[in-house]
């Protein structure tokens, strides 16, 4: 579904960034999907995943202009459903991103979709599931979540979200996800996303009209 821009946050860039966005996720798709063209969604879909990662990023560039002022801001993203929070994040914020996720399929799907981006984007993808695998201390996986920089792109299942540390993050962004989520889930992801918000942070919320 398409929602045009709200000419209250359509700012200079929109069109551009819409632009970048929408030939990044092309050539993510097309690599990570090479059937999915044969579908007649393929573009259209997206052209507005891109257009909806657009407006949240000229919504935070409008009303939220000193987080643009961060060299490097910490941004965490819960339920990034594909991971398309952060081809804005990385390129157009510079920031340090994590994406938290707790089902087991979008987690596989971002997994790849994170790996390509990060070749894309010339850093580096952390994943500490693929770490556990091999055995890697708890302790040594928290320092790294935990440090930004080393990793530009890091991954995390929901069980580690207390990896996340106590305000550390600029920008909390949870969009079409609370509403799919029981209000107990509600509870504990807030409780999480406001635990780790620094003072003065940005909390982003977007959800559909009909949710």
């Amino acid at each position: 579904e398409e929602y045009r821009t709200p000419d209250t946050i359509r700012s200079v860039g929109h069109d551009r960034v819409w632009q970048d966005l929408e030939a990044h996720l092309a050539d993510l798709l097309a690599d990570l999907f090479p059937l999915a063209r044969r579908s007649g969604n393929y573009d259209h879909n997206s052209r507005l995943t891109a257009l909806a990662r657009t407006q949240d990023f000229c919504f935070l560039e409008t009303f939220c202009p000193k987080l643009l002022e961060i060299e490097a801001p910490n941004h965490l993203d819960v339920g990034p459903g594909l991971g398309s929070h952060a081809v804005y994040s990385l390129k157009h914020l510079n920031a340090n991103y994590i994406g938290v996720e707790a089902v087991r399929i979008f987690y596989e799907i971002q997994r790849h979709f994170y790996r390509h981006l990060a070749r894309t984007q010339g850093t580096r993808y952390f994943d500490p599931v693929s770490e556990e695998y091999l055995e890697t201390g708890l302790g040594t996986l928290a320092d790294e979540i935990a440090t930004p920089g080393n990793h530009r792109l890091k991954h995390l299942p929901s069980w580690h979200f207390d990896m996340v540390p106590d305000r550390s993050q600029d920008l909390v962004t949870a969009t079409f996800v609370l509403n799919e989520v029981a209000p107990a889930g509600i509870v504990w992801l807030m409780s999480h996303m406001i635990r780790t918000l620094r003072e003065g942070g940005i909390l982003y919320i977007r959800d559909s009209r009909k949710n």
